[in-house]
């Protein structure tokens, strides 16, 4: 073709069209398509035109060979353009649920009414049992969440997005927390293994149970080493674009500072890399040579978020000194409340509290109602019971992290 000088004739100059029809299941929508594009590509011309009717989408591409005759320059040109189309990604049309269009737009009432719609139409489909649980969650109706998860269940024991609903549900407290007091975490760790044994592909299992690894059977963050471990090759197994944070502080968690550089190096340059250079620097050295590494890697407001990330990061992992450098370091003020709270930060360790401290039975009882009862506390059996009645009649009492990660 390149050293063509004679004309080229079509045989037969033509137009091919190619009609394509999607038929929608209910309660799905036709998103806004452009009606009519036309395209050049030489002495061709595609044609591409859009049509949409309830519960119908019809698209048709029409190519037309134009000219019968056409020169040695114009065939090199047409045949540039139709090797770049082909080289062009395939179209992609992405159809969105009614329900998940209307929770997307803050109209949870809305999407629940869709969502009631297509059960009504397939009652004995577990997948839009689980639809409608989440969107309880949402709505912070979890005992409702609850008891549609665990319908989906019994329809399709096998669905493992089912399993998945089940999991997101009891990790939620009655009130709508996360992690929650009542929250039901044995369960949902159960819940989220059910769905990875029956679909071990699936990404929302495999952030749900990585979620719940971090954390001990009462919520709290915890540097359980078999956990932890489980839980960042559990991240790691999703899109790259996903889990970089949250390996990052299950690193830091762990205090794996060669996890930190390797994973560091695993990620392209900018803020998640730095991050975890950052982190890692701390725990190998302190607090002042991390911030050093951080005042060469970024200045202005750029700084203060790697600081304050990774200020997060050490305080979850209860690493407050190199914590409170990184803190104190940022172009925001802290109030005078807030820089004595970040002084009073001390890491207890439950085990060693001396009995006769009197600070101790004060420590062991927030222990008591926030994670469950020490192992021999300082107190009878007696007192043991009425904690556990107090905490019978509130359920709801919960001392949290000031920030959760994730």
């Amino acid at each position: 073709v390149a050293a063509r000088q004679l004309d080229y004739a079509w045989t037969s100059p033509h137009t091919v069209e190619l009609v394509t029809r999607v038929e929608l299941p209910p309660g799905y929508s036709a998103p806004a398509l452009p009606a009519r594009e036309t395209r050049p590509l030489g002495t061709m011309t595609l044609t591409t035109e859009r049509t949409s009717a309830p519960g119908v989408v019809t698209i048709v591409h029409r190519l037309d060979t134009g000219p019968a005759r056409i020169t040695a320059d114009q065939l090199r040109a047409t045949r540039a353009e139709l090797l770049a189309l082909r080289g062009e990604p395939a179209t992609t049309l992405t159809f969105t649920s009614d329900a998940a269009t209307l929770a997307s737009q803050g109209k949870l009432r809305e999407a629940m009414v869709a969502t009631r719609q297509v059960i009504s139409l397939h009652p004995a489909e577990a997948l839009h049992h689980a639809q409608l649980a989440h969107l309880y969650l949402q709505a912070g109706q979890v005992a409702a969440a609850r008891r549609e998860a665990d319908l989906a269940t019994r329809l399709e024991p096998t669905n493992a997005e089912a399993w998945v609903a089940v999991g997101d549900a009891r990790t939620f407290g009655l009130l709508g927390s996360t992690f929650g007091a009542d929250a039901d975490l044995v369960g949902a760790v159960a819940a989220f293994r059910k769905a990875r044994a029956l679909d071990p592909t699936s990404p929302s299992a495999r952030l749900g149970l990585a979620m719940h690894l971090v954390r001990d059977d009462a919520g709290r963050l915890h540097a359980d080493p078999t956990r932890l471990r489980e839980a960042i090759a559990l991240l790691r197994g999703l899109p790259e674009d996903g889990p970089r944070a949250q390996i990052t502080s299950a690193l830091v968690l762990l205090g794996d500072v060669a996890g930190l550089a390797d994973h560091a190096k695993r990620l392209p340059a900018g803020p998640a890399r730095n991050a975890a250079d950052v982190a890692a620097t701390a725990l190998r050295a302190d607090g002042v040579a991390a911030l050093a590494l951080a005042d060469r890697l970024a200045t202005g407001p750029e700084r203060d978020r790697l600081l304050d990330t990774v200020a997060n990061y050490l305080l979850w992992a209860r690493r407050y000194e190199p914590m409170r450098v990184l803190r104190r370091a940022t172009t925001k003020p802290l109030t005078a409340e807030r820089d004595a709270a970040l002084d009073r930060l001390i890491a207890i360790d439950r085990a060693r509290l001396p009995s006769a401290d009197p600070a101790t039975p004060a420590i062991l009882a927030l222990a008591a109602i926030d994670a469950g009862p020490p192992k021999d506390p300082p107190w009878s059996a007696d007192v043991t019971r009425e904690f556990r009645e107090a905490f019978d009649g509130l359920s709801l009492i919960h001392i949290s992290e000031p920030t959760r990660p994730y």
